[in-house]
């Protein structure tokens, strides 16, 4: 038998032959650098213990894992990738920090970890943002639950010797402190904050436990950072105690009386505070010394 093809057949086929052959080589091109990218910073890790070094390597790392991860990514899956992504660097982040001991490489493999459980932050051009990436009362809870038994334990960790038995994993987590101190107690107060501004801001039960927690930590959280110097965790406590003092005084004083009295009633808050302080400058300045440090 005898087949007939013609011209332009022939050419849809070369052409299709030709694409093939293009994507192929293209695709081998990519995966070989990327290959050879590994190789060149795990080399380089290896070769060069040097502080800048890691530091660059990890960034570095970080963008290649994140390359490789999402330039095989399928659109409709997008939030999964994200959450792949952020565990492969907790574990690379984390890693490194751990063999080299650099502090801060553990604090960006602490962000990266509370990104993997469900915090997100973004930055864009004039703007930072950070939140939650579901809005769901059920995945909030558990996230600010969390992020609260993990302050904790940073604190009984680091800075108590109530269990002799963890001095051990003190040493070999110190690289991770800095971050495990402030970012993790930031989410926490920001799930708190959240749940009781918005969430149950229309279920006055569950908006009052939440607020009265959210008070009850801002003062634990205070007082620890005083009593054990951690300057980190008082910053963080100190704006989120702001947060909700501003936002009680929005509520009970200025929504229900006068512009003027609320004025009035906020001018002597801050006047009696102000005295208050300058009355006890010396003792206030010895107690907060750590935080010039």
């Amino acid at each position: 038998m005898i087949y007939l093809i013609d011209n332009n057949t022939m050419i849809k086929h070369l052409a299709s032959i030709i694409g093939a052959m293009i994507n192929y080589t293209y695709d081998f091109l990519i995966r070989f650098w990327e290959v050879l990218s590994y190789l060149i910073i795990a080399s380089l890790l290896y070769y060069f213990n040097n502080e800048y070094i890691v530091l660059l390597m990890s960034f570095l790392s970080g963008v290649l894992v994140t390359f490789s991860i999402f330039s095989r990514t399928q659109h409709e899956k997008r939030a999964d990738y994200v959450k792949l992504t952020s565990w492969a660097l907790t574990l690379l982040w984390g890693g490194l920090a751990f063999f080299f001991q650099n502090n801060f490489i553990g604090f960006i493999a602490v962000a990266a970890f509370i990104s993997s459980i469900g915090f997100s932050f973004s930055m864009s051009p004039g703007m930072i943002s950070i939140g939650f990436q579901e809005l769901s009362n059920k995945f909030i809870l558990r996230l600010t639950g969390i992020t609260f038994f993990i302050s904790i334990f940073s604190w009984i960790l680091f800075y108590t010797n109530f269990f002799p038995i963890l001095s051990t994993l003190k040493l070999s987590l110190r690289v991770f402190q800095v971050g495990m101190v402030s970012l993790i107690p930031l989410v926490y107060f920001l799930g708190i904050g959240y749940m009781s501004f918005i969430l149950y801001k229309n279920n006055p039960r569950l908006k009052l436990i939440g607020e009265v927690t959210a008070l009850v930590s801002g003062v634990f959280v205070l007082t620890i950072s005083l009593l054990y110097e951690i300057s980190s965790m008082f910053w963080i406590g100190l704006l989120f105690m702001a947060w909700d003092l501003i936002d009680k005084y929005f509520q009970l004083v200025y929504k229900r009386i006068d512009f003027v009295w609320s004025g009035l009633i906020l001018a002597a808050i801050l006047g009696g505070s102000g005295y208050l302080i300058k009355s006890n400058v010396v003792s206030l300045l010895s107690a907060f010394a750590f935080l010039s440090e």
